[in-house]
């Protein structure tokens, strides 16, 4: 495994070449329409955002009139850089964060996680680190539809599921192009 170190420079090496710049793209903005809209329905009143890259889930939530507390977390410097310029204010802030750390402190109503499990083994274990840490009771995940969310659905209560197509050409790899968003409810265990 590379070191904290390397990831940081690689994940700034991807920034400065906007690499991901599919993902700040007009198209995916119902992506990130539809996970805010599933946060605002679910009444919380603090989410926090792990992989969030340059606040795409944050603009996602102020254009559907989501007024709680928000916390950004990504381990690229660069990314949170331009996500504290761009949207830091008294409900909204960022932090660089290395997901394989321990979960930072604090209890939110809600948990966004965008495009992480297509890099995580234990899914299910990663997922209730988080879980365990910040006692969410709404916890969305959105990523590639190619990423195997099956133990996630046999271990959560996952309320639904929505795929999307986004039709237009990322580096010639198709699969960025079909994507999933699972939400999950914490509110009751599952049967």
């Amino acid at each position: 495994m590379a070191t904290r170190a390397q990831q940081q420079k690689n994940l700034n090496k991807r920034y400065q070449r906007k690499y991901y710049s599919y993902l700040q793209s007009e198209p995916f903005n119902a992506i990130y329409d539809y996970a805010a809209q599933e946060v605002v329905n679910s009444k919380a009143s603090s989410v926090v955002d792990i992989g969030c890259w340059i606040g795409m889930f944050c603009e996602a939530l102020n254009r559907n009139n989501y007024n709680g507390q928000y916390l950004g977390l990504d381990l690229c410097s660069s990314a949170i850089s331009e996500a504290k310029d761009k949207l830091e204010n008294q409900k909204n802030s960022f932090a660089v964060y290395n997901w394989y750390d321990p979960p930072m402190p604090g209890k939110y109503d809600a948990m966004y996680m965008g495009g992480v499990f297509y890099y995580i083994k234990d899914k299910v274990g990663f997922l209730n680190r988080f879980v365990d840490a910040h006692n969410p009771h709404t916890v969305v995940i959105q990523d590639i539809q190619a990423t195997d969310l099956r133990d996630i659905d046999n271990s959560y209560n996952v309320i639904s599921t929505k795929e999307f197509f986004i039709d237009y050409k990322v580096y010639n790899d198709k699969q960025r192009q079909h994507r999933q968003i699972k939400t999950i409810s914490l509110l009751e265990k599952k049967s």
